[in-house]
């Protein structure tokens, strides 16, 4: 019975997650700043989302892997909406602290690490794939390192292709160096969220 009852508990807590990033999604779409960076941001997170859904009776992860990309829809639909340079309270700190750039892209590919990480962790260890524990944590971060580079991939070849102007499109806020800070970011993110939520999830994955 408390299994049952805990279980129950789980499934509410997961339709709440989604019902509330639903509505942060219709939010974001509401007279976005531009739908081009709205579509190219939300996309993803709708597309994952529905993945997860539909798989959602097949293999469900742990609540830990829900609330992170749960977390990550909601910085998304923000981004979407907004644009990441022109958050506004990022936009606030900015001024405050007379910083040179909105790093709130920033936290946005941190999470993006944590969200890598984890699904890899479960993924590889509930499938049997990786067994001995420190190295399932280690391929875990840098499946999430190379996810990000990937993404950075990506982005590179969707602005050739398109032939938009390189330095808007890669060099965001005017950093050059900015496909290696996400990177960086993401990296620090996995190993961050290993760290500081390494043991919660590890418990949740065996509940």
């Amino acid at each position: 019975m408390k299994y049952i009852s805990e279980r129950k508990n789980k499934s509410a807590l997961h339709v709440w997650l989604l019902i509330s990033f639903v509505c942060a999604v219709i939010w974001s779409a509401v007279k976005p700043t531009n739908w081009g960076t709205w579509g190219a941001e939300v996309g993803p997170a709708i597309i994952g989302v529905t993945i997860l859904v539909f798989t959602y009776r097949k293999f469900r992860f742990s609540s830990p892997v829900y609330e992170f990309i749960w977390l990550s829809g909601i910085i998304m639909s923000m981004g979407g909406h907004y644009s990441y340079e022109h958050f506004p309270p990022f936009d606030t700190i900015k001024e405050a602290l007379h910083l040179s750039r909105n790093h709130f892209d920033r936290l946005g590919h941190i999470v993006q690490g944590i969200v890598v990480v984890f699904l890899a962790r479960e993924v590889l260890a509930r499938f049997h794939i990786v067994t001995k524990q420190k190295w399932l944590i280690a391929i875990a971060i840098l499946i999430s390192l190379a996810n990000s580079a990937f993404y950075e991939i990506l982005e590179f070849a969707a602005t050739a292709m398109m032939d938009k102007d390189p330095d808007r499109m890669l060099g965001a806020q005017g950093d050059i160096w900015d496909s290696q800070w996400d990177m960086l970011n993401a990296l620090c993110g996995a190993c961050g969220g290993m760290l500081v939520f390494g043991k919660y999830h590890a418990r949740k994955m065996r509940e």
